[in-house]
């Protein structure tokens, strides 16, 4: 008869125990911080979001803003209920790592339109971030379909040792969605550029870049953090920092979305635009009121949908006047209306 196995000892209890509560206790900050956002943003969600007339980033934007918190509560949920036994937990393996593809498909959705918006509208950018995001959910899906439970020492409520895939797996996992950051921080500084080489004004842009390089410098520390402890850390505590590589792109997303709509409050926008046209630059009009001139000025049918009123009126009427359209706010095809649209929402 075969002796009974040895009973870990009181020290790597000790340490097992102060591992799962990190996890759980960290991913429960991580949520409060998420839910604390929302509650902090509203206001501005009511006027920036809800205000305007529904279209496609409408949608977009009530998933990102509503989907993470919903499946933050069932993860929660997960990690205190009780009930939740070790067979109802391996059924449940797959959830988190797909909470957290989801999020990272959300944030990268935006991102991903608003490169097409900032390139004029070009079908290939658009293409090419279609395929990677094709093939990252791919790659993502093969690792959360081969998670491995991490059995629960005795005594623990609910599912807080979850799955894991391996340190190597778990830094494969998250590498695409730090790739998609660099390449939208990339394009966004070329963008920049070749717009000050051109105009000298960014505008718009200006908003977008500023912003753009916080989010980055932001998201890379913690993208870079949560895969070194993916290397070094013990297998029990390699997703410690997953929740908030997960939750933090979200909040800072929507603060992005609600910052760049912000700055354009009270600015004209696209609406009226034409589509097939494209001013990427600043102009000023000045006139002396103590000259007079019996002129007129006609400045195009851009300029003239958005300021016939205030321009087809005698120069001397106009003592200073400061119109910029930059084309970080517009897309520019004469067959779709609707491409300029996207881009006003963004």
């Amino acid at each position: 008869m075969s002796a009974p196995p040895a009973l870990p000892d009181i020290a790597t209890l000790t340490t097992a125990f102060e591992h799962l509560f990190a996890i759980k206790y960290y991913f429960v900050a991580c949520a409060v911080v998420l839910f604390l956002d929302i509650g902090l943003t509203f206001d501005l969600e009511v006027e920036h979001i809800w205000s305007r007339k529904w279209g496609l980033f409408t949608i977009l934007w009530v998933c990102l803003r509503y989907v993470p918190p919903l499946m933050e509560i069932v993860v929660l949920d997960a990690l205190f209920d009780p009930t939740w036994t070790p067979q109802v937990c391996a059924r449940f393996l797959a959830f988190p790592g797909s909470y957290s593809l989801v999020c990272v498909g959300l944030v990268q959705c935006v991102f991903a339109l608003r490169m097409y918006a900032l390139y004029g509208g070009r079908r290939p950018v658009l293409l090419a971030f279609l395929l990677f995001f094709i093939g990252e959910v791919a790659f993502m899906a093969v690792f959360i379909n081969h998670t491995t439970l991490l059995p629960d020492p005795p005594g623990v409520v609910g599912c807080a040792g979850g799955g894991s895939f391996g340190s190597r797996g778990a830094v494969a996992f998250w590498a695409p969605a730090f790739i998609f950051d660099v390449v939208v921080f990339a394009m966004t500084i070329y963008k920049s550029y070749k717009t000050l080489q051109g105009s000298k004004s960014l505008g718009l842009l200006g908003v977008i870049l500023r912003d753009g390089s916080i989010y980055f410098v932001i998201v890379a520390i913690i993208s870079v953090v949560n895969m070194m402890t993916m290397i070094f850390a013990p297998l029990d505590l390699l997703s410690v920092n997953a929740s908030l590589a997960t939750t933090l792109p979200v909040i800072l997303t929507n603060r992005l979305i609600l910052n760049l709509r912000a700055s354009r409050a009270g600015v004209s926008t696209v609406d009226s635009l034409p589509p097939s046209q494209s001013i990427g630059s600043s102009m000023t009009f000045k006139r002396n009121s103590a000259v007079p001139s019996p002129h007129k000025w006609s400045f195009g049918s851009v300029v003239d949908v958005l300021g016939a009123s205030m321009f087809n009126k005698p120069v001397d009427s106009v003592a200073e006047t400061e119109f910029q359209l930059d084309e970080s706010a517009m897309i520019f095809n004469p067959q779709s209306s609707y491409n300029s649209r996207i881009v006003h929402d963004i």
